[in-house]
């Protein structure tokens, strides 16, 4: 994991406090930039319209970007003098600019929102091992229809070993099939892939798609009266449940 994500897991940037600290806007971005090291370096902090922060140091000595404080992971030295200093800045922005939220990505927030206010139907957490796994359940009769959860993508079958934000939907079993990218859409990661669909949350896809397939898996539970709430954690343990076999629902 990146050094922002890292720190900046499940923080929002707020752009008028940012303004505030001093970033400027080019173009669609905010930049915000600072001499360190007896000005030997300039971190760089870029931030694109999705509030998301990218970080670049500078040797301003000879004009290169200079990047081996990507790779410090043990004390002492200069390069991790060097990461330790970008930390301090990086800190410094999530205490003054930043509010909590509820998952990593931006999309997936944007998508919390959008049921929160639709539905009213509000996250819940129900597996202290995986705090950033959100249910979202009707209210009328508590069966899940969304799930929003941070797996490795070498789970859906990518070559990336990272970690991604993705949101699970109950659907028509027709369009699953006709919706199955292996880019955007994936078989549903534990859970029955004939009828539940995982969707990467990367910006990629544009919003609108995803909240009228929230909207088609929000009216499909509420029609279908035959499914039932998977797992109520009191009685039935479904995190060892993953142990034993692929799908659970």
């Amino acid at each position: 994991m990146r050094i922002e994500e890292e720190i900046f897991k499940r923080k929002q940037l707020q752009e008028d406090k940012l303004l505030a600290y001093g970033f400027k806007k080019e173009n669609d971005d905010l930049v915000f930039s600072k001499n360190i090291l007896n000005d030997t370096l300039k971190v760089v902090l870029i931030i694109d319209k999705n509030l998301t922060l990218e970080a670049k140091i500078y040797d301003l000595e000879f004009g290169d970007e200079y990047q081996n404080f990507r790779f410090a992971n043990q004390a002492g030295g200069y390069i991790y003098e060097v990461k330790e200093k970008l930390k301090e800045i990086l800190i410094d922005i999530k205490d003054k600019c930043s509010v909590p939220v509820l998952f990593t990505t931006h999309q997936a927030n944007k998508i919390d929102r959008y049921i929160v206010s639709k539905y009213e139907d509000e996250a819940i957490f129900p597996w202290e091992k995986y705090e950033g796994y959100g249910v979202y359940k009707n209210k009328n009769n508590a069966k899940w229809y969304a799930l929003i959860m941070q797996v490795n993508a070498s789970k859906l079958g990518l070559k990336q070993d990272e970690m991604i934000e993705i949101i699970n939907l109950k659907l028509e079993p027709s369009l699953i099939a006709s919706l199955i990218d292996n880019k955007h859409f994936f078989p549903a990661y534990h859970m029955n892939k004939i009828n539940w669909v995982s969707i990467r949350l990367d910006d990629t896809l544009k919003d609108e798609i995803i909240y009228d397939l929230i909207d088609k898996s929000y009216l499909f539970t509420a029609e279908n009266n035959t499914w039932l709430t998977p797992a109520n954690p009191t009685y039935f343990d479904i995190v060892h449940a993953f142990d034993h076999q692929d799908e659970i629902i």
